[in-house]
């Protein structure tokens, strides 16, 4: 049930700095580690520091291209990667 915009910020807090969040916020409980599904977990693996283009991911994933397009935006909310110009992909320090 949600009762504030509050609920809703704590569904999301990994997508905000404890430095940005309101003061209610900084005192929750930190959040559990992320579970990645295996398609992430797969594409986690490939990414790394130096970039990588999607179609790169793609072919070395073996996942097909839909997959892929569908998943690299659930790494990124998740901030484990980020996007460059290009769509092109690198793992966040």
């Amino acid at each position: 049930m949600c009762e504030s915009a509050e609920d809703i910020l704590c569904e999301f807090e990994y997508l905000f700095p404890s430095s940005n969040r309101p003061e209610v916020l900084r005192d929750a409980p930190d959040l559990p580690a992320f579970a990645l599904s295996p398609n992430e977990a797969a594409l986690y693996a490939l990414i790394d520091k130096e970039e990588m283009s999607i179609d790169d991911l793609i072919r070395r994933s073996g996942l097909a291209p839909s997959a892929v397009s569908v998943t690299l935006p659930g790494l990124e909310m998740k901030r484990l990667i980020r996007q460059m110009p290009g769509k092109i992909f690198v793992k966040n320090d």
